[in-house]
């Protein structure tokens, strides 16, 4: 055993030691050749005299060719003397004001473009610049020195060295051995770990499940891998059993309560039609009366508009509570909605509604009551236009799949918050001032004797769209229950 430690930790040892410690080697390194880059930026500082001071900045002035070509004589002799002494090291001189440089290598030397970066750096710094970075290539170090007499920058002597591709590629692959290395000592560790924490994240993903479920039957269990994602895939149907079990409950709860409420509402309707109607007969006979007294007629127009009113009210309670025999006939639900549109067009166009139509071709027949269908469309569209008093746009849809056909309703106005939606189908909710908060309600009763649905959702523009969807084929069972009633 103790063989084995040493016959794996030496290895290990070496490498740790080597990633470790040879990224500061080769820092030693590095610093110790841009302390050599320095010390030549200074002697070719010291190198320019005064007479050379001179020609460059003659050289500046005129802008001649000569004068350039003669400059470049007495800067390639000093650069010379130094290229002896450092070799492998290119040297340079930029004259920046007239876009000149003097080296001893020809043009398109590789990282020209951070020799160029380096002098800006130098001339607006007024000071030295070195660099160093690595690539591909190898790398570069870079020392940039403005060469200053009487205050002014004349020239910026510079001097760069190529770091050779090996010195990267080494580095390179201590750092992957090391890497490498340590991955394979950590995997069994970290994947015990991983297999260990995955049971337990299941364990309580599961758990949580269960109390999530037992709150509220739509919640789901995310998708568990294993044989605990089998677990909680047979937890998921059993919730969407529960769920389907609440959904009916509620259905028959909320169809009880129509049915109570409506026996309610028609005795209250009927008791409140019949005095209603000796008010306005009474009304329209002191109309004909008194048909010469202005002020009189004043007042009975008041009292009429208001029996009007009242009387409105009461009928739509009475077809809350007793709708009126279904006549089935075959409907193309597209035509049906263009009826309905040409007649509500004056209407909208009152309030300044851009309208859009968008049909699906070949839409198949339904078995409907067009009349009560008409009546459904009349007050969502109405609905729409109310909620864009200052103009907007409505846009329509029809389309259809393999069983139902529906009709969209999208309008951009202020929308419905989303307190309201929950209870917006429900009788006397209204959010208007002066609703009855029948008209959905009696929209929802209708498309539920066609087997449809009406549902209302918020659109990313902050609207509403109402999706009314009505089976192609009509539930049997359900056209035999409004017949008899």
């Amino acid at each position: 055993m103790f063989v084995i430690i040493i016959v794996v930790a030496a290895p290990i040892a070496g490498m740790i030691y080597s990633a470790l410690f040879a990224p500061g080697i080769d820092s030693m390194l590095i610093e110790e050749k841009q302390q050599k880059l320095i010390q030549i930026g200074q002697r070719m500082d010291e190198s320019i005299d005064d007479e050379t001071a001179a020609a460059i900045k003659k050289t500046v002035m005129t802008r001649s060719p000569s004068d350039i070509d003669s400059l470049q004589l007495q800067l390639h002799d000093r650069m010379l003397k130094l290229s002896y002494q450092y070799r492998g090291v290119d040297i340079g001189y930029s004259v920046p004001t007239i876009e000149q440089t003097f080296s001893l290598l020809p043009p398109r030397w590789p990282y020209d473009r951070k020799l160029e970066n380096g002098i800006a750096e130098a001339i607006n710094s007024k000071g030295p610049y070195s660099q160093y970075f690595m690539d591909h290539m190898g790398g570069l170090l870079l020392h940039v020195r403005p060469v200053v007499r009487q205050n002014d920058i004349i020239a910026l002597a510079w001097a760069r060295e190529m770091i050779p591709p090996q010195y990267a590629q080494s580095r390179n692959v201590r750092r992957t051995i090391f890497v490498i290395t340590m991955l394979g000592l950590l995997g069994g560790i970290i994947g015990t770990i991983i297999i260990i924490r995955n049971m337990v994240n299941s364990a309580n993903i599961i758990k949580n499940g269960l109390v999530g479920i037992q709150k509220d039957f739509t919640y789901r269990l995310p998708s568990v891998s294993g044989e605990m994602g089998e677990i909680a895939q047979a937890i998921n149907s059993m919730a969407e059993a529960l769920e389907e079990k609440a959904k009916l409950e509620e259905q028959l709860q909320r169809s009880e309560r129509l049915a109570a409420l409506g026996q309610l509402v028609a005795g209250i309707a009927h008791e409140m039609r019949n005095p209603m109607a000796i008010v306005k007969a009474t009304v329209q006979l002191m109309q004909k009366q008194y048909k010469d007294s202005s002020e009189m007629q004043q007042y009975l127009d008041v009292i009429k508009e208001q029996v009007d009113r009242q009387d409105k009210i009461v009928k739509e309670l009475l077809d809350f509570s007793r709708p009126s025999k279904s006549l089935w006939e075959d409907i193309s639900l597209v035509e049906l909605l263009k009826s309905v549109i040409t007649f509500t067009r004056p209407y909208m166009d009152q309030y300044h509604i851009e309208l859009s139509e968008k049909y699906q071709i070949d839409l198949p027949l339904i078995i409907a009551d067009g009349e009560r269908l008409k009546q459904v469309f009349v007050n969502i569209i109405i609905n729409a236009v109310q909620s864009m008093p200052k103009g907007g746009q409505l846009m329509i849809s029809v389309y259809s799949d393999e069983q139902n056909v529906y009709a969209s309703f999208a309008d951009t106005g202020s929308g419905i918050a989303d307190e309201d939606i929950e209870n917006i189908f429900n009788p006397f909710y209204t959010t208007k001032y002066s609703g009855t908060g029948l008209g959905l309600a009696i929209s929802h009763n209708i498309i539920a004797m066609h087997g449809g649905t009406i549902a209302v959702t918020r659109s990313k523009d902050g609207g509403s769209i109402f999706t009314v969807s009505i089976p192609i084929r009509r539930d049997d069972d359900a056209a035999s229950n409004i017949d008899n009633r």
